[in-house]
This record gives structure tokens, C-alpha cells and sequence, in this order.
């Protein structure tokens, strides 16, 4: 498991989408992101889902990286959301970079639109 402070910078660089910052962390620490959480149980997907501020690089860019560093795609935070799930809610907060990111989720990560939240919510359901 990565330490706190390690954490917590690899999430300031992946909200931000400083992708070459969180390269070079995740090479200088060498953490493994099937391993990578926070105190919520968001992890590195859910940040990049988060939609937070404009990144520098590319939200496809993120996910690639992630994706091929073992973040994992399915796994549920503490509310039960998955990232398709956060990137559903973060709809209305940038329209054009959660439709991009959410079609990347389903085509490229095939991630599972069917798991449901801790009130029974699936994706599809949160979208209509």
C-alpha cells in the first residue's frame, strides 16, 4: 500500500491532469495503482472522473496511463460508485469531457456499466 503523502500528491497530480507529474511519481515510487485509494475509497479513475479543473494533458491521455499502471476500472468507493458512475454524476459540471471520458470507460476500459451503488443506482439509471 502507497503511503499517505504519496497518495495524496499522485491525486493533486491526476485531478489536475499533470500527467507528467504522476509519471514520475508513480516511476519514482514505484506504487502500484491496483493498490491506490483514498480516505473515500475514490481511486485514481474516480479523480480523473471528478472533472475538477482543466488539465494539461489529455483526460484520454490520464486514462491510458492509468489504466496501463493496474488502476482498477470496476472498483467501488465508499458510496458503492464506480468511475462510470462519478463521471455520470459529473455530467453537468464539463458535458463534452464526461461524454469523451465516459465513452473511453466503456470502449476502452470496458468497465461494467451494470454495478449498482449502496442505493441501487447503475449508471444507466443515474443517466436517464
Amino acid at each position: 500500500m502507497a503511503g499517505g503523502s504519496t497518495i495524496l500528491e499522485l491525486k493533486h497530480h491526476v485531478l489536475n491532469g499533470r500527467l507528467a507529474q504522476a509519471k514520475k511519481l508513480i516511476a519514482a515510487s514505484q506504487i502500484s495503482l491496483e493498490d491506490v485509494a483514498d480516505e473515500d475509497g475514490n481511486t485514481p479513475l474516480h479523480w480523473l472522473a471528478a472533472l475538477q479543473a482543466t488539465p494539461e494533458a489529455t483526460d484520454q491521455e490520464m486514462l491510458t496511463f492509468l489504466l496501463q499502471n493496474g488502476a482498477p476500472k470496476n472498483r467501488q468507493n465508499s458510496l458503492g460508485e464506480t468511475p462510470l458512475m462519478s463521471a455520470v454524476r459529473n455530467f453537468l459540471l464539463d458535458e463534452k469531457r464526461a461524454q469523451v471520458l465516459i465513452e473511453d470507460l466503456l470502449t476502452k476500459a470496458h468497465v461494467d456499466p451494470s454495478r449498482s451503488d449502496l442505493v441501487g443506482e447503475t449508471p444507466l439509471m443515474e443517466a436517464a
